[in-house]
C-alpha cells in the first residue's frame, strides 16, 4: 500500500515498515504512522482504506500506535524531548501522558484488566 486518501485529506505515503494494527469494535479500523509532514504522526482509517483521519499533529515523532480500548490509542512520542508513552482519543483530543522519566519508553502495549 503506497498511498491512502479520502475526500478530506491529501494522499498519505505509508512505508511498508510502518506500524499497522487492527481493532475490531463494530468493524475493522487501523492505526498507522506516516511521516508525510516531515515527522511521524498517528492516523486511523477504516479497513477498506476510507475515512483516513489524522489523530496527532505536532512537531514530535509519534510512533508505534496500538489500541487502548474505549476509542483510545496508545503510542510512543518524543513530545517532551525523549520518548514517553501517551494515550489519545481517536478524535485527537484528551492526550494523556502515562510515563514521565529520562528513559526511552517505546513499544507500548495495552493490557486490559
Amino acid at each position: 500500500m503506497s498511498a491512502l486518501a479520502d475526500q478530506s485529506h491529501d494522499p498519505v505515503n505509508v512505508a511498508p515498515s510502518q506500524t499497522v494494527v487492527t481493532l475490531k469494535e463494530g468493524g475493522c479500523t487501523y492505526t498507522l504512522t506516516s511521516a508525510s509532514d516531515g515527522d511521524g504522526e498517528i492516523y486511523v482509517m477504516n479497513a477498506n482504506g476510507t475515512n483516513l483521519r489524522k489523530v496527532t499533529d505536532n512537531a514530535a515523532e509519534d510512533a508505534e500506535p496500538g489500541w487502548a480500548g474505549g476509542g483510545r490509542i496508545i503510542f510512543a512520542s518524543d513530545l517532551d524531548g525523549d520518548f514517553e508513552i501517551y494515550t489519545i482519543r481517536t478524535t485527537g483530543t484528551d492526550l494523556v501522558k502515562l510515563t514521565d522519566n529520562g528513559w526511552e519508553d517505546r513499544q507500548p502495549r495495552w493490557r486490559p484488566e
